[in-house]
């Protein structure tokens, strides 16, 4: 009797350590895999495939996909419907657009970070110095983006529009579908001159940079992010965006050409005003 006494709780005692086992292994099982699917403006490709590996080991179980293109079609897909987590735009007008129509999640819009339009020229250009020389005999193809759809090219008919350029470069300007095909018919030398984001420049070694637009001569360059409304992923996205304003993130984006979300926080201290375009003398 003793003995079958002590058989029943040593059978028991390997019953226990049998279930805190599996009680063990039950707590560490991974998180289901999830993806995160992500319309970007196409002048982010880079900065996002650069930032991807970093993400991936912080979070493992979130997987990204991207859909690069202009930030006027990335719109314009989501309005019709398409399955996406997160968009995150080259201006804030399509956002905007998008919130009117309730798409975005509210409350998780913010600014990024912001960029800057630069004039270069082919390899093969010389005597360009300055936007007014796009007037000149050397000059015969100019690059921007559609105004009306891309916002590189916003921004570039803005500038232009500033220096009363705009109407006498017409007959040379040849229009991109979005940034990174303007930075491509001047980096293989299909046009002369183009007007191209600032952390394009940094990226390319195939142009020559000729000259900086002034802040004062075309709307602010901020690249807003935002959940899609209807997104199954939503806290993924969140995710997402607070990883973008983390620290390893922004040294990342800075080293990418792009001003970052310190630069942004100054300046808002500094003007509550929105940057109007001017008319240069």
């Amino acid at each position: 009797m003793r003995q079958s006494l002590e058989r029943r709780q040593f059978l028991q005692a390997i019953g226990v350590q049998l279930l805190a086992g599996c009680g063990v292994i039950a707590t560490n099982h991974p998180q289901p895999s999830t993806t995160l699917t992500l319309s970007a403006a196409a002048s982010l490709q880079t900065l996002l495939q650069t930032l991807h590996p970093l993400f991936q080991t912080q979070f493992p179980h979130l997987k990204l996909s991207f859909n690069f293109g202009s930030s006027g079609a990335l719109q314009r897909q989501i309005e019709q419907g398409a399955q996406v987590d997160l968009f995150l735009s080259a201006a804030s007008s399509h956002m905007d657009a998008l919130e009117r129509q309730n798409l975005i999640a509210v409350g998780t819009r913010r600014s990024l970070f912001q960029n800057r339009i630069v004039l270069v020229t082919a390899q093969h250009i010389d005597g360009v110095k300055s936007f007014q020389d796009l007037l000149g005999d050397r000059i015969e193809t100019v690059a921007i983006g559609h105004p009306n759809s891309v916002p590189v090219g916003t921004y570039a008919q803005e500038t232009l529009e500033s220096l009363n350029l705009y109407q006498a470069l017409k007959p040379k300007l040849i229009y991109g579908k979005d940034a990174r095909q303007v930075l491509t018919y001047v980096t293989t030398g299909n046009v002369d001159a183009a007007l191209v984001y600032g952390s394009d420049v940094m990226q390319s070694h195939a142009v020559k940079k000729i000259a900086v637009a002034q802040e004062s001569w075309h709307s602010p360059i901020v690249y807003p992010g935002g959940a899609i409304a209807n997104s199954p992923n939503l806290n993924a996205a969140i995710t997402f965006l607070d990883f973008l304003q983390s620290k390893p993130a922004q040294q990342q984006i800075a080293a990418q050409g792009f001003q970052t979300l310190e630069t942004l926080e100054q300046r808002s201290q500094t003007s509550s005003q929105p940057i109007k375009p001017t008319k240069a003398d």
